[in-house]
């Protein structure tokens, strides 16, 4: 059964605990979703597969975004779509160039994949005015922290006998950029429904 969405006078944000619990949970699961595509590259022997880390990851949390979106101030497919080509294509021209990723230097093409799922999805939310278009910038800045945040959690040396810590590490590691990602578009999210002040105001007497 398909979901009824919300008429444009209903429409409302993502409550906050869904929105965190989605795009968290799309970026923890992104990671076996990467793994996948990558080993599928492979099988198919091509010559790179950056790609797989866009499209994982800008695949899952898309889908389970969208999942909480659509019900909310009914977004379309379309926002699924550009999360997951939009994080894709810095990736794979990447790839075409020979380009390769390593460390801090996947920050850049996460941030360019950002803008371009923000430029993709703020006119999905049904809002007039240019407030909308603050979700791209908003965007870039989240992807970019959540991808640093988790490269710089991976990068903490483990101590050889704190064996707990070495398993705990990768997934503190993997679990942080989805809550860092949430924690900032959230609020966004929020703001950009919030009705302007002057809607606020009771009207004058004699109206």
């Amino acid at each position: 059964m398909r979901d009824i969405l919300p008429e444009p006078r209903s429409r409302r944000p993502v409550p906050f605990g869904r929105w965190i619990l989605a795009t968290s949970l799309g970026w923890v699961v992104g990671i076996p979703v990467m793994m996948l595509i990558f080993a599928g590259a492979e099988a198919v022997r091509l010559p790179e597969g950056q790609f797989a880390i866009g499209l994982g990851m800008g695949a899952t949390v898309g889908f389970l975004q969208w999942r909480q979106a659509r019900r909310s101030f009914g977004a379309t497919s379309a926002w699924f779509w550009a999360s997951a080509v939009g994080m894709t294509c810095p990736f794979a021209l990447c790839d075409l160039v020979g380009y390769g990723l390593d460390g801090s230097a996947l920050i850049a093409p996460t941030a360019l994949g950002a803008l371009l799922v923000g430029l993709g999805q703020h006119r999905l939310f049904g809002i007039r005015g240019v407030r909308a278009y603050w979700w791209a910038p908003a965007s870039v800045i989240a992807w970019a922290l959540a991808a640093a945040t988790s490269l710089a959690l991976l990068a903490i040396p483990g101590h050889p006998t704190s064996g707990l810590l070495q398993w705990l590490r990768p997934l503190l590691a993997f679990g942080s950029g989805g809550i860092v990602l949430s924690i900032i578009t959230g609020p966004v999210l929020v703001w950009l429904f919030r009705p302007p002040p002057n809607s606020l105001q009771p009207p004058a007497r004699g109206e």
